[in-house]
């Protein structure tokens, strides 16, 4: 575009943003484009956002009371969502009528499951962010109503709910999606499986064994990993207190358990796939190439999901935006 269509662009959506008063959704909406394109246009072309604030004031007579509707999930679903909600999700109180949940990732799938989970029961926003700590990433949120409030801090501890077996494998599920990791690592000749959790919170681990062990299974840990201060040499992320870890090393009992777990998150369903496929012991050199190959790609993947992130939050010219591709194998 030359500069006097930049600057045609630019009135125009001066005029929807400032004098119109409009919403980046609304604008959006609108125009007929996502609320990321208004939201990056306006970076782009300079016009200074309202501040969140500022937006909530001004926006709050606009909002449809009826755009959230009430969790309508089974026992399983809430156990599932108390889960993930335990793992890397950030659940709180924004209103007396409404809870927000939100996350940040460098992961496409992970936006996906998100998505997925709750945007039958209210809005759900996707933007990039950026800190010092961990770099750029997408933040998503979803703002949804008190039915939800089971996935608050002060509601989930000491860990309720989980009254049957199957509600505390549901439970798990969500934690395994939220922050878990399904490895397929070479051990020697043989390809091994296992199933680690890493989290900040000893006394959640803890309680996860206490959990396996009642049903026969015996986990490692849970143990110290990296300590407060550790920085990773791949995203040079900070660790903000010591980082402690639980694993499933015993390859009969981690299948038995991942038969057991409703996974959804797309990357590790594809994980679950490929080990149920392989019931017994495989020869690295079989089946190497393909996990190799399927680590690149979901690296490659998370790598190109980082760069969008930079360029839409700086406002730089990018690529149209389609649907993240599908990722195999990967160690989320």
């Amino acid at each position: 575009m030359d500069q006097k269509e930049i600057d045609r662009i630019r009135v125009l959506f001066d005029s929807l943003y400032n004098s119109e008063r409009l919403s980046t959704t609304e604008i959006a909406r609108k125009l007929g484009k996502s609320q990321l394109f208004a939201w990056s246009m306006c970076r782009r072309l300079g016009i200074s956002l309202r501040s969140r604030e500022d937006g909530g004031r001004l926006y709050a007579p606009k909002r449809t009371p009826n755009v959230r509707k009430q969790f309508g999930g089974s026992n399983l679903d809430r156990a599932y969502l108390k889960g993930l909600s335990q793992g890397d999700l950030d659940v709180r109180r924004v209103s007396k009528l409404a809870i927000m949940v939100s996350s940040t990732t460098t992961h496409p799938d992970f936006v996906s499951l998100f998505v997925s989970l709750f945007r039958g029961y209210g809005p759900v926003y996707i933007y990039p962010v950026f800190d010092r700590a961990s770099g750029y990433r997408w933040k998503v949120a979803a703002r949804l109503d008190n039915s939800f409030e089971f996935m608050l801090p002060e509601r989930r501890l000491p860990f309720p709910g989980q009254t049957t077996k199957s509600e505390f494998f549901a439970w798990l599920a969500g934690l395994v999606d939220s922050d878990g990791s399904i490895g397929i690592i070479h051990d020697g000749r043989y390809a091994r499986v296992n199933l680690e959790n890493a989290n900040e919170d000893l006394e959640l681990l803890e309680h996860i064994k206490k959990q396996l062990l009642q049903v026969g299974y015996f986990p490692s840990g849970p143990y110290k990993g990296h300590p407060k201060g550790h920085t990773t040499p791949s995203r040079n992320i900070r660790y903000q207190a010591d980082m402690f870890h639980l694993l499933l090393q015993r390859s009969d009992e981690f299948k038995a358990i991942l038969s057991q777990m409703k996974l959804r998150h797309p990357e590790k369903l594809v994980r679950q796939e490929f080990i149920q496929q392989h019931p017994k012991p495989r020869l690295w050199k079989r089946v190497g190439a393909e996990v190799e190959s399927s680590r690149q790609r979901v690296e490659s993947m998370v790598n190109e999901y980082v760069k969008r992130a930079e360029v839409s939050y700086n406002g730089t010219k990018h690529k149209k935006w389609g649907e993240s591709p599908t990722s195999r194998l990967s160690r989320a």
